[in-house]
């Protein structure tokens, strides 16, 4: 009851429009994320120069200063329903052109439990010149090869069937599909799912870096929606963008092991800032490409979140809807029903 009154109260704030399926869009800014987590010297700033196709994009930096967490990141604490939703999280990532391809991984998206401030259930990072997948979700394998792709706008789409049993995980780098998972997708079968965008240096708890130091990341162009045209950063130039493509997913292969390491070189190009995107130099699509022989890594560092006071801002680029953040008014009604439904249980 409480959670069908909450979003009816989201559907009167955030009225349907001709976009009706997106339930989250941020164009590269710190305003209207449910909340931001930096740790140490973890900077989040807004840039005006590289962006994905527009005015700005987030700056995510951190500098090593001793074993410890680092986090820079924005979250969307409810990004996802519990059981049976089923969404697309769309984003961009940069990575400096003076970016170091290394062993430790460099984590910039995950996903969580959204009911509480805990460990992350499956991450994706930088890790060697690949898109991986780790966490205790079970999740693991290559989403793609980046080789020689510093300096350049990365496209990222995940797919996200919320189930028990019959989950999906699928993700798309570029247009091209390079992985697939089936089968347990669920952190909590009752519990929301959370959406953290950032940058991580995991292994920074225990070992000096071997990347950049400082670390820098861009990224831009974040969006949750209930089809992959609309979560396609590509779409936001008033088209539903390319059409996706399958390279031979990966499908739910360990890391460490993949006989196919990714998709090939993008087929289109995507604007860029800083950097000429219409010629990526990554893998030749051509040219088979040998098992990944390199020992298997251990799992990235499964790090906690803690809660901070979200920020006030309105969301930027759009109204959220049901299904996505809830702040505000409607947090107000949903803290209000809880408060009754306690007073009649103590009567």
């Amino acid at each position: 009851m409480t959670r069908t009154l909450t979003i009816v109260a989201l559907a009167v704030l955030c009225p349907a429009t001709g976009r009706a399926t997106v339930l989250f869009e941020n164009s590269g800014v710190k305003a209207g994320w449910s909340s931001l987590g930096i740790q140490h010297m973890g900077k989040i700033d807004e840039v005006a120069e590289p962006t994905f196709d527009g005015p700005r994009a987030l700056r995510m930096e951190q500098t090593f200063e001793g074993f410890s967490g680092y986090h820079s990141e924005v979250r969307l604490h409810e990004a996802q329903g519990p059981m049976g939703s089923d969404v697309y999280y769309g984003m961009t990532l940069y990575l400096p052109p003076n970016w170091k391809f290394h062993g430790q991984n460099v984590t910039f998206q995950q996903w969580a439990r959204g009911d509480e401030f805990g460990s992350p259930w499956v991450l994706m990072y930088v890790e060697n010149d690949e898109i991986r997948t780790g966490g205790s979700g079970g999740i693991r394998g290559v989403m793609a090869k980046i080789t020689n792709m510093q300096g350049r706008w990365i496209r990222v789409v995940t797919h996200i069937r919320h189930h028990s049993t019959d989950g999906v995980f699928e993700v798309w780098v570029d247009g091209v599909k390079g992985f697939t998972f089936n089968g347990r997708v669920s952190p909590a079968p009752a519990a929301p799912i959370r959406w953290s965008a950032g940058m991580y240096c995991t292994r920074w708890r225990e070992e000096q870096p071997a990347g950049l130091n400082p670390m820098v990341l861009f990224q831009d162009h974040y969006r949750v929606a209930t089809t992959y045209a609309e979560a396609e950063p590509m779409s936001w130039k008033g088209g539903t963008g390319p059409s996706p493509m399958d390279a031979g997913a990966n499908t739910g292969v360990d890391a460490g092991a993949a006989a196919d390491s990714g998709p090939p070189a993008p087929l289109d190009t995507a604007p860029a800032g800083g950097a000429d995107a219409s010629t990526p130099s990554g893998p030749d699509a051509s040219a088979p490409r040998p098992a990944d022989a390199r020992p298997r890594t251990p799992d990235p560092v499964e790090e906690p979140e803690e809660p901070v006071s979200p920020p006030r801002q309105k969301a930027d680029g759009g109204c959220q809807v049901a299904g996505a953040n809830a702040v505000g008014a409607p947090s107000i009604l949903l803290a209000a029903l809880l408060t009754l439904a306690a007073r009649r249980r103590r009567r």
